[in-house]
């Protein structure tokens, strides 16, 4: 009886698989892991071995650890390997190919997989004939294998060009259409596309779940066109017959609605091999080298990016003048022994060929692929940002203890709940750094002030720079949430340090220093805080201070050329900022100068010294006249010399404060700490 071995770490997705495969008549076995599915290979030595993407307890070896463990041990190594993915798993089926799988299948599995399974096993079981180098492998039905072997056998394929091309939105039509249904698009598609690689001259054509990869050779060098442009022309042809195959798709499934498809191709200039997998009669050739890797990086590069034929440098270069080549970006694709920089160029035509040179179908595939790329990624943000916005999330909860990612960020705990918005710790993928998330569900009528501080601090803080003034990594919005990615501060806010013990003079100077410089900064971008109070000094572990909130900060009149924002003109003349530290204009509803961000710099430094606020009062009309009518009180005896800057920065004239915030540090620096 044929022997199956089932690695799968979901308990519910392992149990009917075991059962579907039972029934089938299949002799089983099954593991949760990836260390205890090594273990019953080496000791059952299975027919076939069907197993998940990316076990985690593989993390060492990355996603394909069971498969590359299973490739490198002598007895293992030419054991049928089929991987599972999810659809919603872009990378599932590049890397399981790269990886050396000899099939790739997407969830729902059922009839999927169980085709797959016998395509492996009857392949074990032919008869086969050698595989002519150079031969047409256009079609699995026509593939001759190569030759069996106690041992595996290659055919080398030096300077070849090597094209992957993989279905984009796959997982939109498995969400809408039966098996049945899949397995018709996918083998018609596959028909097309197959068609439209034998017209530009591939020679060797292999279907990989749900992708296609193909090799194009140069066999003559006096023979125009090259591989390389013959294999841009035919990606660029697939682009235009997967868009064009809406018609199909309305003719095969009427009144569905179903989206065009979208394929990226990924190309590039290298090595390869057809390698035998098997040793018993029949055993499959794959496609293997770095020529085939670099292409299913590029490929799944140009699925990020939204371009549909995505090439290395050495293809452009191989392809001659007439190229249309739009946007560049350096990419670090993994090899052995570390990352190779590659330049990813995206290819959007070619001069003087027809259908290729600007025509309209072209230019709408090409427009599809972006737009949908913008859709995905819009669409997954908000699923995300709906978890994290809904106060019960917590992200120890995640399925299968695996941390929700958000654009670069991978979440780690919630650090605040309620109030106006969720508050996480995540850490950024780009530098391992710590940050803060805020996230924010428009959809409560409630949010639309914070919305508003949203908007303006990211607006207000995206163009400064300066290591008092906190960093503001990113933000972004759906129709129904918004979050902001900000610095993180360990050691908490001013306010907590000063529940402590006394601070030094020496600390304080050095905290209204750094506040100081943190303002100098914004009023030299002509922007006024409004808010400064111990809540918004943070403070890092090297003990230096950063101005933080500038949720209610404004732009002054003119300043930069930049006119005031409506919301500024809207609330000019309301109170604004927290009563104990308002300028006497601010309690007044005057307009706010950058003066009034140096008053309640005083305020805060005579709180620190003296341990309470100069004014305090029963009602909030009571604070408002102290703050314009009162005088500063006198600071303890033990700080006297600290009293004529207190007093400067706390006269209730703007003009007679101190001229900027640079002339406050200078005045420090002369007092001593």
């Amino acid at each position: 009886m044929t022997t199956l071995l089932i690695i799968e770490p979901d308990d519910a997705v392992r149990s009917e698989l075991l059962q579907m495969l039972a029934f089938q008549g299949f002799d089983t076995l099954s593991a949760a892991d990836g260390l205890s599915g090594l273990a019953q290979c080496r000791a059952f030595t299975p027919h076939l071995v069907v197993c998940a993407a990316g076990l985690p307890d593989m993390a060492d070896g990355g996603r394909w650890g069971v498969l590359e463990v299973i490739r490198a041990d002598k007895r293992l190594q030419h054991t049928p390997v089929i991987v599972l993915a999810a659809p919603d798993d872009p990378d599932g089926m590049a890397g399981a190919m790269a990886a050396g799988a000899n099939d790739c299948v997407i969830a729902p599995y059922s009839t999927g997989l169980l085709d797959s399974i016998d395509r492996q096993l009857r392949k074990r079981a032919r008869p086969v004939a050698p595989l002519p180098f150079g031969g047409d492998c256009a079609d699995d039905a026509d593939r001759s294998d190569i030759a069996d072997t106690d041992a595996p056998v290659t055919l080398p394929l030096p300077d070849s060009t090597v094209l992957f091309s993989q279905i984009r939105n796959l997982a939109t039509f498995a969400g809408q259409l039966a098996t049945d249904e899949m397995a018709d698009l996918l083998d018609s598609y596959f028909a097309e596309a197959r068609q439209r690689l034998r017209e530009n001259g591939a020679l060797h054509i292999y279907t990989v779940g749900q992708g296609l990869v193909a090799v194009f050779r140069d066999t003559s060098p006096s023979q125009p066109p090259s591989a390389a442009r013959r294999a841009v022309s035919a990606a660029l042809s697939m682009a235009i017959g997967a868009h064009g195959f809406r018609r199909w798709l309305r003719e095969r499934f009427p009144g569905q609605g179903l989206p065009p498809l979208a394929v990226c191709t990924g190309i590039d200039i290298g090595d390869a091999a057809l390698c035998q997998i098997g040793t018993v009669p029949g055993s499959e050739a794959i496609l293997l080298g770095d020529a085939v890797n670099k292409a299913t990086r590029l490929e799944s590069a140009g699925r990020e990016m939204g371009w549909s034929v995505v090439v290395s440098e050495a293809v452009l270069a191989a392809s001659g003048d007439g190229v249309q080549s739009g946007v560049r970006s350096r990419l670090l694709l993994p090899v052995v022994g570390g990352n190779e920089p590659v330049e990813a160029i995206q290819i959007t035509g070619l001069d003087a060929t027809p259908q290729l040179d600007g025509s309209p179908a072209l230019e709408e595939a090409l427009r599809f692929n972006s737009e949908l790329k913008a859709r995905i990624a819009k669409g997954a943000l908000d699923v995300t940002l709906a978890a994290l916005a809904d106060p019960a999330f917590e992200p120890a909860t995640a399925a299968d203890g695996v941390s929700l990612q958000l654009k670069g960020y991978r979440v780690i705990r919630k650090l605040a709940s309620g109030g106006m918005s969720e508050v996480y710790l995540a850490e950024r993928d780009a530098e391992a750094a710590n940050i803060v998330l805020k996230v924010l569900d428009l959809k409560v009528r409630r949010h639309a002030g914070e919305l508003t501080r949203f908007i303006r601090e990211y607006a207000l803080l995206s163009a400064i720079a300066h290591p008092n003034v906190i960093r503001i990594h990113d933000q972004g919005f759906t129709d129904a949430f918004a979050y902001i990615a900000m610095e993180y501060f360990s050691a908490g806010d001013l306010r907590t340090l000063m529940r402590g013990p006394t601070l030094s003079p020496g600390r304080v100077v050095q905290i209204v220093r750094d506040v100081a410089a943190a303002l100098a900064e914004i009023h030299a971008a002509g922007i006024v805080h409004c808010d400064v109070k111990p809540e918004n000094i943070m403070l890092r572990d090297d003990g230096s201070a950063a101005l933080a909130d500038f949720g209610i900060a404004r732009r002054l009149h003119g300043a930069a050329g930049a006119p005031p924002s409506p919301a500024d003109a809207d609330d000019e003349h309301e109170l604004i900022g927290t009563p104990y530290y308002l300028s006497p204009e601010q309690a007044g509803g005057e307009a706010v100068t950058t003066q009034s961000d140096l008053y309640s710099l005083g305020v805060m430094l005579f709180e620190m010294l003296a341990r309470r606020r100069p004014f305090t009062a029963d009602s909030l009309e009571l604070l408002r006249e102290k703050h314009r009518d009162e005088a500063t009180p006198a600071l303890p005896a033990a700080h006297r010399r600290f009293q004529p800057v207190v007093d400067k920065l706390m006269q209730k004239q703007p003009s007679a404060r101190h001229g900027s915030a640079a002339g406050l540090i200078a005045e420090l620096a002369a007092l001593g700490e």
